[in-house]
């Protein structure tokens, strides 16, 4: 009795999420999640991965700090293209047109 299937299959690692390649039935973990689970020894994989995803976690975090004290700039041309198109005069002095074109004013001392 053969434990492989018919051909790979795609399956989806349940500790990391990511797909792998199944090539005998038996296999439930992606590769480098299988080898840390051995380098762990008989305990659990999770521990492990709790703490690698608590790095990424933090990483991120900082990353995404960064990226909110840096902001964004409308590019100059982009900006008086968006200034032309929400011209209050060209929307009879709608409060909106007024609010977009204060709020991009604001963005040009970024």
């Amino acid at each position: 009795m053969s434990t492989a299937p018919a051909e790979p299959e795609e399956a989806v690692c349940p500790v990391c999420s990511k797909p792998f390649m199944r090539v005998e039935v038996w296999q439930a973990l992606c590769h480098p999640c299988w080898r840390l689970s051995k380098s762990i020894g008989t305990g659990s994989i999770w521990p492990a991965r709790a703490r690698a995803l608590e790095g990424q976690v933090a990483a991120l975090e900082s990353e995404n700090a960064d990226l909110r004290l840096a902001g964004a700039a409308i590019p100059e041309a982009m900006l008086w293209d968006l200034l032309d198109l929400c011209d209050p005069a060209r929307h009879g002095g709608d409060p909106v047109a007024i609010g977009a074109v204060v709020w991009l004013h604001d963005q040009r001392g970024r």
